[in-house]
C-alpha cells in the first residue's frame, strides 16, 4: 500500500507511513536492523521522486551504513543501495 501511494504521487502520505514504520522498527528491532535500513531506502526513493536529492542521499547513506555492518559489503541488498547512491550522484534521476 505505501509503495503504491508513493507511485501515485502521494509522497507526503508515503513518507508519513514510512516515518511511523521507522519509529516502530527502531523501538522493536533497533536502529541498526536491516528492516530499518529498508525503510530508510524506501524513504530515499520517495525523496528522490520528489526531486529532494540531498535528502534522498542522506537516507540512502543511513541505509548503506546499517547494511554494510549487518549484511556485509557483498550482500545483494547492500549492493543495491550502493547502486542507488551512484545513480543519484551521477545525476541519472
Amino acid at each position: 500500500m505505501r509503495q503504491a501511494e508513493s507511485t501515485q504521487g502521494e509522497y507526503d502520505k508515503a513518507l508519513e507511513y514510512y516515518e511511523k514504520s521507522r519509529e516502530i522498527q527502531e523501538k522493536v528491532l533497533g536502529k541498526d536492523h536491516p528492516s530499518t535500513a529498508t525503510t530508510y531506502n524506501n524513504m530515499a526513493l520517495v525523496y528522490c521522486a520528489q526531486g529532494e536529492y540531498d535528502k534522498s542521499l542522506e537516507y540512502y547513506e543511513k541505509a548503506l551504513k546499517i547494511l554494510t555492518v549487518k549484511l556485509g559489503e557483498e550482500h545483494p541488498y547492500t549492493k543495491t543501495v550502493r547502486e542507488n547512491i551512484e545513480f543519484l550522484k551521477n545525476g541519472s534521476h
